[in-house]
């Protein structure tokens, strides 16, 4: 057997300051004085490991009583990141005191790690002061029980770079349970990580998170698990406010990665996604969806929130700030006369002059034209909310009427809301019963955000089958998301299609000022609905592919595709 040479306390391998250490030795010893020593490689190879356990300052060439506590020993190939450990109970009749692990592979190689097996009187002594202490006073019962019940590293790098934020994360982490020598030091360590990755350049971040996963007890989110840059980076934004975002427990620490993946999709948004990401996020950007967003033109507050000049939002605050100054923005402006006809901002097409016309077998429909009637009186037959909506009542007391669409089943309707993807896949189908009486083969969708215990599913699964609509991502359907207009044009021609209903043939191009931005697969469907009389742009010629579709809009559109074959 090779020769050891011992290494000082304060080089131990437990607390390396190496970034991303191949192997990490952990020594712990619980409340009943059971000893567990941990080996992990981040390598990803197959590994050997040697772990000797003995009284400090003994050699382990001297040491040949393999059942005694100054010789535990054990031998073990692991592989990839698997763990290797040595456990055991400390007997009565072992002598308390400093310990060294000894590791290597294959041959031991002197890497050395000290614990502490304390006498059980200081044990409860220590953790009765320690679990006590604040952050003014942790350091002082910590340097007086370091080596006897615990023991920790202070001269940790990430310690003395950070020792004031490191010892508020101890106590903060700790929160007064700490129950044995090995949870303190485990409490130590995952404090110096958090030093660690709130300090860390974006570039480092990932690396880091991963490297503590485990040690945090974290798991995270897609965006987080990938290192999108721009969630990255927006960590270290809110990371360098403590005051606003303090990092001094995993629970914190999961906080502001939360916010940080928010303002990191925010940053990254274009107008295509930007509904999307404020309506996903809302919480974690402490903004609100409801009130005068939810009433006013989406697509207009999302231009303004979309930074054309490359800067990022580098606070919840700044972005805060901008979206209300966004909204009051477009409600100020939603506020000056306008030269308009038919009610709303929908683009959804005019109504007729009330003559029933013959739509699809099982199918009639009567152009009920604008609604009438002096403010006051009872609008609609169905909902109490549609003052604000003259212009749609008509269109969606017929929908209601069909059984297409329905309320809050508290007489609200809620006209100026969004409409989801699934909502209006939903009515869509409805309207033009889709797949009414057949039985859809099994299928499985694959969709996290699906379950079968959705009210939707039934409608996804329909979708699906028919080819009318695709999810976001193999992994992702996109429930509870804005439907834009574009994506409502497309629902619409498939829907049509799927019922035999033809559409005329279409122009090359849209009449659109900016038909350039139209998505390729949605360009054909928004060409053709627009010929057909079924949408139509605003005032100032443009379509608003990645604008939103309100409530009443979507009974307006519904109502015009129904409407439109008449042209049959």
């Amino acid at each position: 057997m090779k020769k050891y040479f011992l290494i000082p306390v304060a080089a131990m391998l437990l607390t390396s300051t190496a970034a991303f250490a191949k192997t990490s030795v952990v020594p712990s010893v619980d409340a009943n004085n059971r000893v567990t020593v941990t080996v992990k490689s981040d390598s990803g190879a197959e590994n050997i490991y040697s772990i000797l356990v003995m009284k400090a300052g003994e050699k382990a060439e001297d040491n040949t009583d393999a059942a005694s506590i100054s010789n535990a020993y054990k031998f073990e190939t692991v592989k990839g990141t698997e763990k290797a450990e040595l456990s055991f109970n400390v007997k009565s009749t072992d002598k308390r005191g400093l310990y060294q692990v000894i590791t290597g592979g294959g041959e031991l190689d002197g890497n050395v790690t000290y614990f502490a097996i304390p006498e059980d009187g200081v044990r409860v002594e220590a953790l009765t002061k320690l679990n006590a202490s604040t952050a003014g006073t942790v350091y002082g019962v910590i340097s007086e029980y370091n080596n006897k019940v615990w023991v920790i590293d202070l001269s940790d790098a990430r310690y003395t770079a950070d020792s004031e934020n490191v010892l508020k994360s101890f106590v903060k982490t700790a929160n007064g349970g700490l129950k044995s020598g090995g949870d303190a030091e485990k409490c130590f360590r995952i404090a110096c990580a958090l030093s660690e990755i709130r300090r860390a350049p974006a570039n480092e971040l990932l690396g880091l998170l991963n490297y503590h996963a485990e040690e945090l007890g974290m798991t995270y989110s897609e965006a987080v698990s990938s290192g999108e840059e721009k969630v990255m980076t927006a960590f270290t934004y809110l990371a360098a406010d403590a005051d606003k975002n303090p990092i001094n427990s995993p629970a914190q620490l999961d906080t502001v990665l939360k916010r940080a993946e928010a303002l990191g999709k925010v940053n990254a948004a274009t107008r295509k996604d930007m509904q999307q990401v404020i309506e996903k996020y809302a919480a974690e950007l402490e903004i609100s969806t409801a009130g005068d967003y939810a009433a006013l033109d989406k697509y207009e507050i999302v231009k303004l929130l979309v930074k054309e000049n490359g800067k990022d939002y580098t606070t919840i605050k700044e972005f805060g700030d901008a979206f209300a100054a966004a909204v009051k923005a477009v409600k100020d402006n939603a506020k000056k006369p306008a030269n308009t006809s038919g009610g709303g901002s929908s683009g959804s097409g005019g109504s007729g002059g009330g003559k029933s016309v013959g739509i699809a077998p099982n199918l009639n429909v009567t152009d009920p034209g604008s609604a009438v009637g002096t403010k006051g009186e009872k609008l609609s037959e169905y909902f109490d909310d549609l003052e604000g909506s003259r212009w749609a009542v008509s269109y969606i007391d017929y929908a209601a009427h069909k059984g297409i669409i329905n309320g809050d089943g508290n007489g609200k309707f809620r006209p100026d809301d969004s409409i989801s993807r699934e909502e209006f896949l939903k009515i869509a189908i409805e309207a033009l019963n889709i797949g009414k009486g057949a039985e859809l083969p099994l299928m499985t969708l694959g969709y996290t955000d699906v379950t079968e215990d959705d009210w939707f599913t039934e409608y996804v699964k329909k979708g699906i089958y028919y080819g009318i609509i695709n999810g976001i991502s193999e992994t992702e359907f996109g429930a509870g998301m804005a439907l834009t207009r574009q994506d409502a044009a497309v629902i619409l021609m498939r829907v049509k299609e799927t019922a035999k209903l033809a559409f005329a043939d279409a122009a090359e191009e849209t009449e659109f000022t900016d038909g350039a931005e139209i998505a390729g697969y949605a360009k054909d469907a928004v060409v053709r609905l627009q010929k057909a009389g079924i949408i139509n742009g605003y005032e100032s010629g443009e379509f608003r592919p990645e604008g939103g579709i309100t409530r009443a809009e979507a009974a307006k559109l519904i109502y015009m595709t129904l409407k439109s074959a008449e042209k049959l």
